[in-house]
């Protein structure tokens, strides 16, 4: 699996491409799917930066703001990926939200961070969608 991402100038956004080079073909978890009308909401990607000042790993998880605090029935969002077919997301940057101070991600703190896949298992289905964790540095996006 690959991940490449691109920063989108002014719309600041980044365009997460996930791509099976491989044979077989794979699925992943890459979010939920809330009640209808069955909107599709990433929460298996983030944005991990060095804290210059400090030298920690500052954390920016992708929240959704139109379902930030829902609760109700969250379906999995499995993407299946044919081998060598390619995935594209595209993310605004405003919506990655620091977890040490709640401020939203700029392009100045995106360049030099790494974006992080971290494919889970779905409950009740083990097995059924590759699991592991894929790191792609921002700085090498064009």
């Amino acid at each position: 699996m690959q991940i490449l991402c691109t920063a989108k100038g002014a719309d600041s956004s980044l365009r997460v491409t996930l791509t099976n080079p491989g044979n077989r073909d794979v699925a992943i978890l890459l979010g939920y799917t809330p009640a209808a009308p069955q909107p599709q909401v990433v929460n298996a990607l983030t944005v991990a930066v060095i804290r210059i000042a400090t030298g920690a790993t500052e954390e920016y998880v992708y929240v959704n703001p139109k379902y930030a605090s829902y609760s109700g029935r969250k379906d999995p969002w499995i993407v299946p990926l044919k081998a060598g077919a390619a995935y594209d997301v595209v993310l605004p940057l405003k919506d990655f939200i620091s977890s040490m101070n709640y401020n939203a991600l700029t392009d100045g703190i995106a360049v030099g961070g790494r974006l992080v896949l971290d494919a889970r298992a779905v409950a009740k289905e083990p097995g059924s969608v590759w699991t592991g964790k894929i790191e792609a540095p921002i700085d090498a996006c064009g």
